[in-house]
């Protein structure tokens, strides 16, 4: 366990004892990035602090299905963060919202004020070394919130070449870090 962050070993500590002060220690250690991560697709700040809670009790309900083996504790809710987002995308009453939104909300929204951008922590720029077929189906995906479908209809592909295409680049991204680090 000693390539695991200390606060990972304690909020798993707290997990194993059903005690619910994770939560709170998550938001204080890790509510930032998760922020981040929401902010990004929605970007509306009430949104984002909505859905963060939600992310906040969906880690917490689900913490017994982590399993260290797959990846870390970071990884593991920065994706229940990103697919709760996504989900939210999808909902009714968020499409009916995002119609009525005027484009010039999103034109002139300052994103300077988020913690954690992707380029900042260089996540977007491991991406330059993939193929750019491959780079802007990940930017797609993982950046602008994209499932594979509305990939595969967007750039006019089939779904397998999509689902092959990042499937592949993730496998690559993932030895390459593997060797890096």
């Amino acid at each position: 366990m000693s390539s695991i962050p200390n606060i990972e070993i304690k909020i798993l500590g707290l997990f194993e004892k059903r005690d619910s002060s994770a939560i709170k220690l998550i938001h204080d250690a890790y509510g930032r990035a998760l922020y981040g991560v929401i902010f990004k697709i929605l970007g509306k700040a009430e949104d984002t602090e909505e859905v963060l809670q939600d992310v906040l009790v969906k880690i917490w309900e689900k913490s017994s299905l982590y399993d260290s083996s797959k990846g870390r504790l970071y990884t593991w809710m920065l994706n229940i963060a990103r697919n709760t987002t996504i989900d939210k995308t999808r909902t009714k009453l968020h499409k009916q919202n995002s119609k009525t939104d005027s484009q010039d909300d999103y034109v002139h929204l300052d994103r300077s004020s988020m913690e954690l951008k992707p380029e900042n922590i260089g996540v977007k720029d491991l991406t330059n070394i993939l193929k750019a077929d491959q780079k802007e189906i990940i930017e797609l995906a993982y950046f602008q919130g994209y499932t594979q479908q509305e990939i595969s209809e967007k750039l006019d592909i089939p779904i397998g070449t999509v689902k092959t295409k990042v499937r592949t680049a993730l496998l690559f991204l993932k030895d390459y870090l593997k060797n890096e680090y």
